[in-house]
């Protein structure tokens, strides 16, 4: 009776390391980030630039079924994209449109506000 505990045990204890290496042979790829502008994108592709150290640089992604697309996707969009290299392909996991941003101004072009000579009141 011992040696069938024993052997019922052992063989769990197997099956408990061998779904552990499992496991750890299915880890996710790291998830990247990058901020551009779409240069161009299609159905299986986006191309944006951003800027790397005050330079326009081109960076390429494939696009898939599980990619998650949001907002307005165009030539010119500002997006941020989060993706995952798989066998030496940088593929998108979701592609994000950014707000354009925009300079708010509280007075008409060339009017320059003047503090000066103010009195309170």
């Amino acid at each position: 009776m011992r040696s069938k505990v024993t052997t019922l045990a052992l063989i769990a204890g197997l099956i408990v390391a061998l779904s552990v290496g499992a496991q750890a042979a299915q880890k996710k790829a790291a998830t990247h980030s990058a901020r551009g502008t779409i240069t161009s994108i299609d159905a299986n592709q986006l191309v944006i630039t951003e800027k790397a150290q005050g330079k326009d640089k081109q960076a390429t992604f494939a696009l898939n079924s599980a990619t998650q697309k949001t907002g307005n996707l165009a030539a010119g969009s500002p997006v941020t994209v989060q993706y995952k290299t798989e066998n030496n392909q940088d593929v998108a996991t979701s592609v994000r449109a950014r707000p354009v941003k925009t300079t708010k101004s509280t007075s008409p072009k060339g009017e320059k506000k003047s503090l000066k000579g103010a009195k309170k009141g």
